[in-house]
């Protein structure tokens, strides 16, 4: 064991996390209004298929939580709307 306030011996990136899959979509739909203006829609969706982003675990090492993962790096799906008028 290290002596308090030394450096260790442990390589770079010895610890890794869980990987991170997400999926991003939209849908884009466009109206014309008349030959010059146009109204677009946007439906948005971040994290679409509502899959946990785990975050790194826990590397303190006198916490009764070592180890551990208790949170994740983004929130579940979020959706955004959006409408553009273009003139």
């Amino acid at each position: 064991m290290q002596p308090l306030g030394s450096w260790g011996n442990v390589g770079r990136n010895t610890v890794t996390g869980p990987g991170i899959t997400n999926v991003d979509a939209s849908i884009i739909r466009n109206f014309r209004l008349g030959s010059s203006k146009s109204l677009q829609f946007r439906l948005e969706a971040f994290n679409a298929l509502n899959n946990p982003i785990w975050n790194d675990p826990n590397t303190t090492v006198t916490s009764p939580l070592y180890g551990t993962i208790t949170t994740t790096r983004k929130p579940m799906r979020e959706l955004q709307l959006g409408l553009k008028f273009v003139f």
